[in-house]
């Protein structure tokens, strides 16, 4: 048997999990076939709860404004009263913004989606974390990256973080389009759940 050498040597030999345990596991995607004002995951407790402790959405996206970019909100369970709270660091290349909200209505997201008179087929992509989404005795919290590539001096990365003042278990997840009306066709969402230790 050959020897294996250094850093491998102690990987083979050490107790834990196999390889890969941790990794995300793809539970559904919706890809835009036309416009949609929103986004909505739902039945999540009762599907994923028991197996699940992480849940991840990733996200390539365009909309109808004229602006060259434009947000989204992240909701939880339907709830739209200000029972949310929110910051960001948002920086162009050349500056940066910080800002945050105490009491609000459904997360801010900085997705950066592209408008419809941003570069032609240019979408704004991002990941957001929600933390924990089963846990009923802490609030859930999350965390985005998200950046877009669009021209006209409107390039931005961003990443944000929000909590819902809730111990609810997560059932519903809508994404929802805020400046601009709409999501476009060939937007993309995928969820992804992230096993307990």
């Amino acid at each position: 048997m050959p020897l294996i050498m250094g850093i491998l040597a102690q990987a083979a030999a050490a107790p834990g999990p196999t390889p890969g345990a941790a990794a995300y596991d793809l539970l559904e995607t919706e890809i835009l076939t036309g416009t949609t004002a929103s986004v909505t995951f739902s039945s999540l407790n009762s599907t994923y709860g028991a197996d699940y402790q992480h849940l991840q959405i990733r996200y390539v996206i365009r909309n109808d404004n004229s602006n060259p970019y434009s947000e989204s909100s992240l909701q939880f369970n339907s709830e739209g009263s200000p029972n949310y709270a929110r910051h960001a660091i948002i920086g162009n290349g050349s500056s940066i913004t910080v800002g945050g909200v105490a009491n609000d209505g459904p997360i801010m997201l900085y997705t950066g989606s592209a408008g419809n008179t941003a570069t032609a087929n240019s979408f704004g992509a991002g990941v957001v974390d929600i933390l924990d989404a089963f846990e009923t005795t802490k609030y859930k919290t999350i965390r985005n990256l998200a950046g877009r590539i669009v021209g006209g001096g409107e390039d931005r990365v961003a990443l944000s973080s929000g909590v819902w003042k809730n111990t609810a278990a997560v059932t519903t997840l809508t994404l929802d389009q805020v400046i601009g009306s709409n999501f476009l066709t060939g937007s993309r969402f995928s969820l992804y759940g992230l096993k307990a230790a």
